[in-house]
């Protein structure tokens, strides 16, 4: 049962990013996300906790169209894949946590035309996190820079 309902706070979550990032005029879905977070209980992960729970694992998310991979290795390097029907796309980079609890990464080749980003990270329920990019470009398919995904252990960029 605890299962079912952290599955329906996190669709809750991605539910009010994407709504507001559809409606014209929506003042700020990055503000009305982070309400449904504080809500919820939820805040920023400290940079300790962010390092716990990224340093060697692998971030995995995304939607129908669109899926994607994150691998932080230890030592501060990363590992990035993109892919959908749209086809895939990978890229090598480094990852860190500045002094203000951010989650920064900046990727190589073409993903280097992004910059660095940062980001707050939320941890929501067991693998599942959240995080709103802060600082750099954010993407033109997810222009209010909210993402929702599950960390999983070790190096699983290549998984499908």
């Amino acid at each position: 049962m605890k299962q079912h309902h952290h599955f329906v706070s996190l669709a809750g979550l991605f539910t009010v990013a994407t709504v507001c990032a559809f409606l014209a005029g929506c003042a700020s879905s990055v503000d009305k996300f982070k309400h449904n977070l504080d809500v919820q209980g939820l805040r920023p992960m400290t940079g300790s906790e962010i390092k716990v729970a990224f340093a060697g694992n692998t971030m995995l998310g995304g939607n129908q169209k669109h899926m994607y991979s994150r691998y932080y290795a230890v030592d501060g390097t990363a590992k990035g894949r993109d892919w959908g029907s749209w086809g895939e796309e990978s890229a090598i980079g480094v990852w860190r946590i500045n002094t203000d609890n951010l989650l920064c990464s900046k990727f190589e080749g073409d993903w280097s035309k992004n910059g660095e980003r940062c980001s707050l990270v939320y941890h929501v329920a067991g693998s599942d996190y959240t995080h709103i990019i802060v600082t750099g470009t954010k993407p033109k398919n997810n222009p209010n820079g909210i993402y929702v995904y599950q960390i999983v252990p070790g190096d699983q960029s290549s998984m499908k």
